[in-house]
């Protein structure tokens, strides 16, 4: 490939399993590191009440970064897959775009926090999860053209040097501080340097970084494409981390340690679904675009058959080991809790595995109108019936209603792609 001419491979012709490997083994490197930090490493040292504002304050800015992310990583991606000649138009138009954008939101989030949030280190950990939020946000956005061209080791180049970076200057913040805050603006400057270190090498070693490209109207269409996969972002955001922030609302900041707690458990065991996700999206882009509809479907129906009996192994493991996993990491009584309630938390983890394989098909299959609609109907169902059962029945409550929208999400998904794919197929025959 070379970044001068925009000559990049085609993803249909790249391995997934290749792809899996590649990002298995280099997440296999570093993860253990980010999931001891933020479970055993956080909970030895922050007490329950402190590592609820932790968790909090990453819910808080992952939801609000994702208003101003716009959805142009899974844009970047569709369209390097599909059409890789335009990557170093992407790249310009893209990131100058959300450069502006980030400094707005950046704006707008330090005089919002300095208003709502007037006690020091509050502030101070509000704002380091924010800047944390945002640089991950852009590292994410520069990994998204390794996924288009299918050239995923190049992602696990930079996945290592982010978690090194992030979990050694987090380490050593939390250490010196041994507060929320403190954790937190470790994890913002590891997560910066690593986001430069990411663009550094998209632009050495894939698509070259040329300012002169941008121009306002062609930079405008493409945040104007990215509408609805904003929106759609936002929901999806709002479903992962409103728990935590419904629970400490309502029964305060030792009942969102525990809740916490087991979410980030799970959500660390999400790497292998993710990895394979990853892997075979910009397939389902490509074969799409192509109206290769037989490949699409047997691609994403191999690819729901490995995530969900992978899912249930997850589960049943977890629901066997959850309480002497958690006593294991913590080290601490007051984490008790946290064990009985992993234990019905992890059966989350086979409907969330299918949840974001099908949504992020429909977007390769271009339905993120449909998914939009989809997840709005999802996340109120969520917010309505978890403000008005967790007063009454415990943050377990919170999980039952999750477990039910993701339920609900992945029903439409399938419904919807069974039909898409069977249009598809008959225009396919017509022409």
């Amino acid at each position: 490939m070379n970044p001068t001419t925009g000559a990049l491979p085609d993803p249909t012709r790249a391995s997934a399993l290749r792809n899996f490997t590649w990002l298995t083994v280099a997440n296999g490197i570093v993860k253990p590191l980010w999931f001891v930090f933020i479970t055993a490493g956080c909970m030895r040292v922050l007490p329950v009440a402190e590592y609820g504002v932790l968790q909090a304050s990453l819910a808080v800015a992952m939801v609000a970064v994702s208003v101003g992310d716009s959805g142009t990583s899974e844009v970047a991606t569709r369209i390097v897959a599909r059409e890789p000649a335009r990557a170093a138009d992407l790249f310009a138009n893209l990131l100058v775009g959300r450069l502006a954008l980030a400094l707005a939101f950046g704006l707008i989030a330090a005089a919002a926090g300095a208003f709502f949030y007037p006690e020091f280190q509050a502030f101070v950990a509000l704002m380091g999860a924010m800047w944390y939020a945002l640089a991950l946000r852009f590292n994410e956005f520069f990994r998204a053209f390794f996924r288009g061209a299918g050239v995923l080791h190049y992602e696990a180049y930079t996945l290592v040097i982010e978690k090194v970076l992030v979990v050694a200057i987090a380490t050593a913040t939390l250490w010196a501080t041994r507060t929320a805050w403190g954790a937190l603006v470790g994890l913002a400057i590891g997560m910066t340097i690593s986001a430069l270190a990411t663009a550094y090498w998209l632009h050495l070693r894939l698509v070259q970084l040329d300012l002169r490209r941008f121009q306002l109207a062609a930079c405008v269409s493409l945040f104007r494409e990215a509408l609805p996969l904003i929106a759609t972002q936002i929901l999806s955001t709002v479903m992962v981390s409103a728990g935590v922030l419904i629970v400490g609302k309502l029964l305060g900041a030792e009942a969102a340690g525990s809740y916490g707690a087991a979410a980030r458990i799970v959500e660390a065991l999400l790497l292998l679904p993710a990895l394979g996700i990853v892997s075979v999206w910009p397939q389902l882009a490509a074969f799409y675009h192509r109206q290769d509809f037989p490949a699409f479907h047997r691609l994403l129906q191999r690819a729901m058959l490995v995530q969900g009996a992978f899912g249930l192994i997850i589960a049943v493991v977890g629901w066997r080991f959850g309480p002497a996993l958690v006593a294991l990491l913590s080290g601490a009584a007051e984490y008790d809790d946290a064990g009985r309630f992993l234990q019905v938390y992890v059966w989350l983890f086979p409907i969330m595995s299918l949840t974001f394989l099908t949504t992020m098909a429909l977007i390769a299959a271009d339905e993120q109108h449909y998914l939009l609609r989809t997840l709005g109907v999802a996340t109120t169902v969520y917010l309505a019936s978890t403000f008005a059962l967790v007063p009454r029945f415990g943050y377990e409550a919170a999980a039952y209603t999750l477990f039910i929208s993701y339920a609900l999400v992945v029903a439409a998904c399938v419904f919807r792609l069974r039909r898409v794919g069977r249009a598809g197929a008959q225009a396919a025959v017509s022409t």
